[in-house]
């Protein structure tokens, strides 16, 4: 087995969906259906880690037409992405009309749902696919509450890496609940007692909810965790394989086991790399340059490959890009002039700060 090696990091910024140019598994030979099990119709999609890549501006719109607008976004990212959107609803009480002020930032769709209840200062809960929204009772009660936030809560609050508006932000947080979109009683007191406790005094309902609903809508970071194998196909192989797709983690574990096995086949092992969120890796292995961009999109995740027989972009032998879904397996295939084969296997997974899978907890 070649190693190969991870000899470079560059952030570059997420794009749109224009990258879904590459063949989906339903349309690979009827062969490989047979062969492997193909499943082609994903599962459906879960709010809490459904990724809306693109920014969704609300500004000026009612709590109703705000929440169409993301419902619309929802239904085009799985139109695009390929994935089978649930029936997503909700229900607003009467009365909501003052027109947001907030454009929402790329996220899942539970936080951007979440932002418009906080910056509506609505109660909301998730009844099946239905989002359910209502107006919290005022009690006129003082209130102390603490929350728990990261050391870094002023900036992702802020929305922003400036250092100058995070200091402002720590010094008074109601700042950063403003640039939310949130306007808060007069009378709620907020401070960051430390860098981890965001303390609240208020005798509004409506504020504790807000700030309470904002701060769900955060999360904690997450990452994705690549796993790449090279296949180098002798010419002659009769192994008959996708000449691009994408597939689930059971189908594509039979045609990787099936490549492994092989005697006509050399595997090549690349180190386990993680990557943030529209980041491109760079890999390095016999003088050839293997770059991979991954960036979240529904629930999986946009994958561009590219293989260069050295460091000038201009020298590529394979290039692809193309969605799977989270831990499913994206395969390029190129077939070279005298026969032989080389096979990408590209599997991502969404993971949290420990590296610990994100499906399955609660975030």
């Amino acid at each position: 087995m070649k190693k190969w090696h991870l000899v470079a990091c560059q952030v570059v910024l997420a794009g749109g969906l224009g990258l879904f140019t590459g063949s989906c598994a339903h349309r690979t030979q009827r062969s490989i259906e047979e062969t492997y099990g193909l499943k082609s119709t994903p599962d459906p999609a879960h709010f809490k880690h459904f990724y809306m890549p693109d920014a969704v501006d609300v500004r000026g719109l009612d709590t109703s037409a705000a929440l169409e607008k993301v419902r619309t976004s929802y239904v085009g990212i799985c139109e695009k992405a390929g994935e089978e959107p649930r029936d997503l609803a909700f229900e607003v009480p009467a009365g909501h009309e003052k027109p947001l002020r907030i454009k929402l930032s790329g996220g899942t769709l539970d936080s951007s749902v979440r932002h418009i209840a906080a910056a509506s200062k609505l109660e909301v809960s998730l009844d099946g696919t239905t989002y359910r929204f209502k107006q919290p009772k005022e009690t006129g009660r003082l209130v102390k509450r603490s929350f728990p936030v990261s050391p870094d809560f002023p900036y992702i609050l802020g929305e922003s890496g400036d250092a100058k508006l995070a200091s402002e932000i720590s010094r008074d947080p109601r700042i950063g609940f403003q640039r939310a979109g949130i306007d808060l009683d007069e009378s709620t007191k907020l401070s960051l007692s430390d860098a981890t406790t965001l303390s609240m005094e208020t005798r509004s309902t409506a504020d504790q909810v807000a700030v309470a609903t904002l701060l769900s809508r955060t999360g904690h970071p997450v990452q994705q965790s690549l796993t790449t194998r090279v296949f180098e196909i002798a010419p002659g192989s009769t192994w008959k394989g996708p000449r691009e797709g994408s597939f689930d983690a059971e189908t594509a574990s039979r045609m990787l086991a099936d490549l492994s096995a092989r005697s006509d086949v050399k595997a090549s092992e690349l180190p386990a790399a993680t990557s943030r969120n529209g980041e491109t890796i760079t890999l390095l292995a016999d003088g050839r340059v293997l770059r991979m961009k991954t960036s979240l999109v529904g629930t999986g995740h946009a994958v561009e490959t590219s293989l260069s027989a050295s460091s000038k972009r201009k020298h590529v032998e394979l290039q692809d890009s193309g969605y799977t879904r989270n831990t499913g397996t994206r395969f390029t295939v190129k077939t070279r002039p005298d026969g032989s084969r080389v096979v990408f296997a590209v599997t991502p997974t969404l993971i949290d700060a420990t590296g610990r899978p994100v499906y399955g907890q609660e975030r």
